[in-house]
């Protein structure tokens, strides 16, 4: 019975190995393993990430490929200084304890109206003990003391080891303290996003997201208003839309590509000319 038990298992071995072998053939998928994926090799690095002008660590990829899925991004450094909560007892982040109020204040005033976006979720938001244990490399977790703050800590949204005590994580040395400290001491606030891909570009040669150009219907004619400084769209005889440039550089409208903001819809974005442009 044995030597048949040997043999089944010595047979389904084989049979993985040649599995594992064959093209196109692979036991185990991971969907952030796609080709050419640039974000991987950045997940808790502490290569620098720029988004909205401001400098962020990756620290989480769920991406499928370069524009599907999201990346999530932890401020560097802390971004301001505040008590877990002001009433004495723990109190669950979706409840809106003080700390809240403060990653609430500060996407509200310092992420740009573009930024907010290509943000997916509800906005900004503090890890939990889980998340921070998740980034395996210490340095990315480690940052300066915060403005205001009574210690070099940093508030998680979990809940310590009693009522009144929130975990941190220590900014001298990465360390994530699950026992907690006073919900009303001041600590530091650092927060994080998630990024949707399908609404960002990515530069790997600088780290840098940006806002992706919406998508604006091409145009079958265009004339410069050199007196306006503006690009007027011939819809007909009878009609015409115009659009405001963002540069007056006339240099810079080349291949057919010109920067815009639609008077209609206001945001910047490339539309791509057809026809014949004086």
């Amino acid at each position: 019975m044995r030597k048949k038990m040997k043999q089944l298992i010595g047979i389904l071995l084989t049979l993985v190995m040649v599995l594992g072998q064959m093209p196109g053939m692979s036991l185990t998928a991971y969907a952030n393993e796609w080709e050419g994926n640039p974000y991987a090799s950045l997940v808790n690095t502490t290569n620098v990430i720029t988004f909205d002008d401001k400098a962020w660590y990756l620290i989480e990829d769920n991406s499928t490929a370069a524009d599907a899925g999201t990346v999530t991004l932890l401020a560097k450094e802390c971004v301001d200084a505040s008590p877990y909560d002001s009433g004495g007892s723990f109190v669950e982040y979706s409840s809106n304890p003080t700390v809240k109020n403060a990653v609430d204040t500060y996407y509200t005033n310092n992420i740009s109206t573009a930024a907010k976006a290509v943000v997916s979720g509800s906005g900004m938001f503090l890890l939990t003990k889980d998340q921070a244990r998740a980034i395996t490399n210490a340095e990315v977790r480690m940052c300066s003391k915060a403005s205001g703050a009574e210690a070099n800590f940093w508030w998680l949204c979990s809940k310590g080891l009693s009522d009144g005590t929130a975990a941190s994580v220590y900014g001298g040395d990465g360390n994530v303290y699950v026992n907690g400290a006073s919900v009303t001491s001041a600590r530091g606030v650092r927060p994080a996003l998630k990024l949707n891909l399908s609404k960002v570009e990515f530069d790997s040669s600088t780290n840098t997201f940006s806002v992706a150009a919406p998508a604006l219907d091409p145009v079958s004619y265009l004339d410069w208003d050199d007196d306006a400084k503006k690009l007027v769209e011939k819809t007909g005889d009878d009609a015409c839309k115009e659009y405001t440039v963002v540069t007056t550089d006339t240099t810079a409208f080349e291949d057919g590509k010109w920067y815009v903001v639609s008077k209609d819809t206001p945001v910047s974005g490339r539309i791509t000319v057809k026809g014949t442009v004086n």
